[in-house]
C-alpha cells in the first residue's frame, strides 16, 4: 500500500465503515470491494481476494448470516495483514480490520 490511489481507498473504506455498514448502499459496497480485490490480487494478498468474494456473494444474495461471518474473517485476517505494514498504513488497516470485525458482529 503505497500509491495514493491505496490511501485513497482505505481512508474512503474506514469512513465508510465508520459511519456504519447499514449506510452503504450495496452498490457503493461491492463497488469498494472491487476496487479493494483488484489492489490486493496486484500485492498477491489471495486470501483477502478470496474472503472479498465471498462478502460480495453474501451481499448481492443478501444472506445477513453470510455477511456476518464473512465481515468477522475479513476483519480478523486485515488486521492480522496490519502487521506486516509499517507507520501509518499499519495503523489503519489494523483499524478496518477492527472496523470490519464490529460490522460482523452487528449481523
Amino acid at each position: 500500500m503505497t500509491d495514493s490511489s491505496q490511501f485513497a481507498d482505505l481512508d474512503r473504506t474506514l469512513v465508510a465503515l465508520e459511519q456504519g455498514v447499514s449506510t452503504l448502499l450495496i452498490d457503493d459496497a461491492i463497488a469498494l470491494i472491487n476496487a479493494w480485490q483488484q489492489e490486493l490480487q496486484l500485492n498477491d494478498v489471495t486470501d483477502l481476494v478470496r474472503e472479498l468474494s465471498d462478502l460480495k456473494q453474501a451481499l448481492q444474495g443478501n444472506d445477513p448470516a453470510a455477511i456476518s461471518t464473512a465481515l468477522s474473517k475479513l476483519g480478523e485476517n486485515t488486521r492480522e495483514l496490519s502487521g506486516d505494514l509499517s507507520g501509518d498504513n499499519s495503523a489503519k488497516v489494523y483499524q478496518l480490520g477492527k472496523l470490519l470485525e464490529q460490522a460482523g458482529g452487528q449481523g
